[in-house]
């Protein structure tokens, strides 16, 4: 090629164009937030009489990832302070036989039919009612194994982190969000502790405190804002997946054949 040539570049109309046919990969930009985490019971360390508490029971923690790919970890004490501004839900249940997590992506509504990954493959595909019907409630217990979490995200010291919640502690944030919009309101979160026969276990309280500033409510607005367009693209990713993995192979066989 010419220097001559060289200088004679596409138009911007036609560059625009190869950018739009170019195939490109199917991916999306996961949510990646630094955590606060719940000590529902003592954290211990050791057996028999050298076995020692290393961090109380009520104790929230939080949790950054460093360049090693490791959690840095810090106590924040028994009561925190945040701005709650938005919540979505994650089914998570630990299978003890082959040590190791069946969870879904996190995800919206009922209606949403999501994948279930373990050891990072997908093994089943459907709405929250259809994937815990495959986990039936064990004797005794009124619900599946296959829990229904909800993930929190909160403003802390005047950043973004990410809270997962379930059974009594997830409750109770229900009731207190059908009674306060939590998004408008500086929220104080601390714990009671509960017994259960020779069980013990700390239960968050979710309390209502002032109303946010107007400056505020413009960051919580634009952070939302990051959320949803975050939240339709992963949702796009997975539901062309889906598309992918159901096409019949002869199907995808003809479409190679046209060219």
């Amino acid at each position: 090629m010419t220097k001559k040539e060289l200088m004679n570049v596409a138009s911007e109309e036609s560059l625009a164009v190869l950018n739009q046919e170019y195939p490109k990969e199917q991916s999306f930009s996961r949510i990646l937030l630094p955590r606060i985490t719940f000590l529902s019971q003592d954290r211990t360390e050791g057996k028999g009489k050298n076995m020692k508490v290393v961090a109380e029971a009520g104790t929230f923690i939080s949790e950054r990832p460093n360049d090693a790919g490791e959690w840095e970890k810090e106590e924040l004490g028994k009561e925190i302070d945040v701005q709650i501004f938005y919540h979505r839900r994650q089914l998570r249940y630990w299978d003890a036989t082959n040590e190791s997590f069946v969870n879904s992506p996190i995800y919206d509504t009922d209606e949403d039919v999501i994948p279930l990954f373990q050891d990072k493959k997908e093994i089943a595909r459907g709405t929250q009612k259809e994937l815990q019907a495959k986990y039936p409630a064990l004797e005794g217990r009124k619900t599946s194994p296959l829990q229904d979490e909800r993930v929190l995200y909160v403003i802390y010291g005047g950043e973004a982190f990410q809270m997962s919640i379930k059974g009594g502690s997830k409750w109770a944030f229900l009731t207190y969000s059908r009674k306060v919009n939590p998004s408008t309101v500086l929220t104080t979160i601390t714990s009671e502790e509960k017994e259960n026969g020779s069980i013990t276990w700390n239960q968050m309280i979710f309390t209502e405190g002032s109303k946010i500033s107007e400056k505020e409510a413009k960051e919580i607005i634009a952070k939302v804002g990051e959320i949803k367009t975050a939240i339709l693209a992963e949702k796009s990713y997975y539901q062309s997946m889906a598309t992918a993995i159901s096409l019949p192979e002869n199907e995808t066989d003809k479409e190679f054949k046209k060219f």
